[in-house]
């Protein structure tokens, strides 16, 4: 398969991750949940392009390893916050929707992805907190998602010269 090719199948599946990550934004907004079958969804289909077009992820391993590195450290992360914070900070829809991501992005890029993330989530934070709702629940979903198709996009487009 050529460069080209490949490149053309990552773009495509990119695109149809935003879909899925949108409609994934705009139900957590809605609803303060991430449906399982989205979650499915984003899942399947990262695995599909590492295995059939490897640009992003270089290989199903990668990805799989991905997932479980990206699991753990999300997890270890909601149960310390939820300990300091005597609440549930990250849910589970977030762990699974981040599990995702790791197949996507493979074990390494989780704390690029992380920084991002809480990086975008402090800043629609203060947004809401100056508009006045401090009493307003922020997801953090929809900074997952974005974090997720902002550092594709990344490496996508600078083939991948950066690991």
């Amino acid at each position: 398969m050529s460069e080209l090719t490949i490149i053309f199948i990552n773009v495509t599946a990119v695109i149809m991750l935003a879909g899925l990550l949108g409609t994934i934004a705009a139900v957590d907004m809605r609803e303060k949940r991430i449906p399982n079958s989205l979650v499915l969804a984003v899942g399947v289909l990262g695995l599909l392009v590492s295995w059939f077009a490897p640009l992003i992820t270089r290989s199903p391993i990668e990805a799989l390893i991905g997932a479980g590195v990206f699991g753990g450290v999300v997890l270890l992360t909601a149960v310390v916050t939820s300990m300091i914070t005597r609440e549930e900070a990250i849910g589970g829809g977030d762990i699974k929707l981040a599990i995702a991501a790791g197949i996507w992005l493979g074990w390494s890029w989780v704390g690029v992805y992380l920084l991002v993330s809480c990086l975008f989530f402090l800043c629609a934070a203060g947004v809401v907190r100056l508009a006045g709702h401090n009493d307003r629940v922020l997801p953090f979903g929809p900074m997952l998602g974005g974090t997720l198709i902002l550092i594709l996009l990344l490496r996508i487009f600078t083939f991948n010269a950066v690991y």
